[in-house]
């Protein structure tokens, strides 16, 4: 169960309701029901009793909160990743490689309240022709820890490190600092920007990225 859905749970028994909870959260009320039914859909028992002036929790409720607490206290958590570049330019006017490029990797993190240690590998195998443009399959990895400021608004800074991406070229090395604004209940965007470490990373660079979550 992701941390949001948690997360608006206990929020909703701390302020009564779930419109208290909502604005708290910094997220509309629609969206702090939508989380509940899925809970209780999820496990198949109503979570909240709302016969009276404020929420509380059901037995089963009680028993699911208190499971997901503990969880949330002892395990890590675990993430498989699936990466493809799609070719963004002209091979054949020297713009590019053509190319796709794809990899898979894990995710690894824990949140300890509001900091999230993390780290991340993938291992990318490139399209395009090792022996014509020199690339090589690479490692890259992601170390680092995140802060949550609200349910919407993490920030974190991490270094960003692996093995060389062309055979000539040295291995990439960047710190980087990354703002991830939540806009939905499995959509969000992400802003970063770097400064390279190594002559295998540019010197400044910087991007913004949309992710769904599934």
């Amino acid at each position: 169960m992701e941390t949001v859905y948690l997360k608006t749970l206990v929020e909703a028994i701390a302020t009564g309701s779930l419109s208290k909870a909502a604005d708290s959260l910094c997220i509309t009320p629609s969206t702090a029901s939508r989380r509940i039914k899925f809970m209780e859909d999820h496990y198949g028992y109503s979570l909240l009793d709302r016969s009276g002036s404020k929420l509380v929790l059901t037995n089963a409720g009680k028993i699911v909160m208190d499971t997901l607490l503990t969880d949330c206290d002892t395990s890590l958590h675990l993430r498989p990743t699936v990466y493809l570049k799609f070719p963004t330019a002209d091979a054949s006017k020297g713009l590019g490689t053509g190319k796709f490029d794809f990899g898979a990797g894990v995710e690894v993190s824990k949140w300890l309240g509001n900091w999230q240690p993390f780290a991340e590998g993938r291992y990318i195998v490139q399209g395009a022709s090792h022996d014509e443009t020199g690339a090589e399959n690479f490692i890259t990895a992601d170390a680092g820890v995140a802060y949550s400021w609200n349910d919407r608004l993490v920030t974190s800074a991490y270094a960003r490190f692996g093995t060389a991406l062309f055979s000539d070229m040295s291995a990439p090395l960047e710190a980087r600092l990354k703002m991830v604004w939540r806009f939905g209940d499995r959509m969000y965007t992400d802003v970063f920007a770097l400064k390279g470490l190594s002559d295998g990373s540019p010197d400044y660079g910087g991007g913004a990225s949309v992710f769904f979550e599934f």
